[in-house]
């Protein structure tokens, strides 16, 4: 199955089931993906510009926040010719929309180290709630979740390449 995957180094919504982390925090991650070309090969690269804010409610988990803000022209991927076709109008649209945002509306506990997380993704101006998994173990968290890309506009080429948009985003630990 071809698949675009985003592997996003963000301190987000996965510091939700640690609670002696409360209190604000900047964001300042990186983020890398890859995507299945139809002969089966990959375009591999990163976003480079990606920032954001979590707000944990040692209280009540349930009202804590997260928001990010990646910049699409700050895509970068493996070639040259690979990024351009990323920015263009057949992918991310870079010119027309410069960035895509995650605004949490809700946080689930579902045991220890492990929730989901609920929110705005707003992906070439239109938005849809998306939900990622979380996991904390002792290096960090990890959230995963499955988008589809035709929900966001992204029709290009999609008669070979698949419509899930496979989501995994990585944090170290936060730390007061």
């Amino acid at each position: 199955m071809k698949r675009l995957t985003a592997s996003i180094a963000l301190a987000t919504a996965l510091a939700l089931s640690a609670p002696a982390i409360a209190g604000s925090h900047a964001m300042s991650p990186s983020s890398e993906f890859s995507m299945a070309r139809p002969d089966g090969s990959q375009i591999k690269g990163t976003f480079k510009v990606i920032s954001g804010d979590i707000v944990i409610d040692e209280k009540d988990l349930t009202s804590s926040r997260v928001n990010i803000t990646i910049s699409t022209d700050s895509i970068q991927a493996d070639t040259d010719a690979s990024t351009e076709e990323l920015k263009s109008d057949k992918f991310f649209n870079t010119v027309e929309h410069p960035e895509m945002t995650f605004v949490s509306k809700e946080y689930v506990s579902t045991g220890p180290g492990k929730g989901r997380v609920t929110g705005d993704l707003t992906l070439l101006d239109v938005t849809r709630e998306v939900t990622f998994d979380v996991v904390q173990d002792d290096t960090g968290f990890t959230a995963s979740g499955t988008i589809k890309r035709l929900d966001f506009g992204m029709s290009y080429g999609q008669d070979e390449i698949d419509d899930d948009i496979v989501l995994v985003v990585k944090s170290p630990k936060l730390k007061n």
